[in-house]
């Protein structure tokens, strides 16, 4: 298995031990940069972070902007944070941020974590608005979907949405990654957002999806995967989480009708 996958090579280094290991190999091709954003709406939301009940941390490069803007200030006891998996909840815990709440395995995205968030606050089983005064702080990148504060603010919440970083296209390597595509050198590829799926296709052009005719495709989480869907090309295989050894399978383990390029339900595998 000749595998890339669109993040940068130190996070991609134990799914390419793994794949070396079963006689496979991996290349790593970055097609976002990101930039912690320096702005007044962070900073501010961060000078007053005793005004929220909740902060929801989707990403590790929320959880850096959020501890560069709380650097040596300390974390409010009510102050309660939910993290989408352990990579986050790690970053923010080094950072001095206590976690509250994180997204079980299997679940390690934003929907998920809405989810966990509701059965750390639901009082009973038929309470279909278990945030109704709670007010949630959601530091996030400048493409977030709106599935997060859309999901919480449905159960009640009231959420205060600021930019925490940028998603920067690198062209550079979105037409690497098209090159090695077109050229037959890879079999499997991990997308890893909507955002690299939109990279792909501004450097491949309209003809982007022939490029996959041969190459078994996984989506990491369901923002990706309906991105994929959505642009004609459903992956083969939802990952619903990052762990090294659920990608490993994904990208190793036989799918039936890999050729199959009409639209259908998509195969899941877990972290399990």
């Amino acid at each position: 298995m000749r595998a890339a996958i669109t993040r940068p090579p130190d996070a991609a280094a134990a799914l390419g031990t793994l794949l070396a290991d079963a006689g496979g190999s991996l290349a790593a091709y970055p097609l976002i940069r990101i930039e912690l954003t320096q702005s007044l709406a962070l900073a501010d939301a961060a000078a007053r972070i005793e005004h929220y009940d909740w902060v929801v941390v989707t990403s590790a490069h929320a959880a850096a902007a959020l501890a560069a803007v709380r650097a040596g200030a300390g974390w409010p006891a009510g102050v309660r944070v939910a993290a989408v998996g352990p990579m986050t909840a790690g970053a923010l815990e080094r950072s001095g941020i206590p976690v509250t709440t994180v997204a079980p395995p299997g679940s390690e995205h934003g929907l998920g974590l809405v989810q966990a968030l509701l059965a750390a606050e639901r009082r009973g089983p038929e309470e279909s608005t278990p945030l109704a005064g709670r007010r949630v702080l959601y530091p996030c990148s400048d493409r977030a979907r709106p599935a997060v504060p859309d999901g919480l603010r449905a159960a009640g919440a009231t959420v205060e949405v600021v930019e925490a970083y940028r998603n920067l296209p690198d062209p550079n390597q979105a037409r690497a990654l098209a090159a090695a595509l077109s050229a037959g050198r890879i079999d499997g590829l991990v997308l890893t957002s909507p955002s690299n799926v939109e990279a792909l296709i501004e450097a491949a052009g309209a003809d982007w999806p022939r490029l996959l005719d041969r190459v078994r495709v996984i989506a990491l989480g369901p923002s990706t995967a309906a991105e994929l869907a959505a642009r004609g090309r459903p992956p083969d295989l939802e990952a619903e989480g990052p762990d090294p050894r659920a990608l490993a399978r994904a990208l190793t383990e036989p799918v039936s009708a890999i050729g199959d390029r009409q639209p259908r339900s998509r195969d899941r595998v877990s972290n399990e």
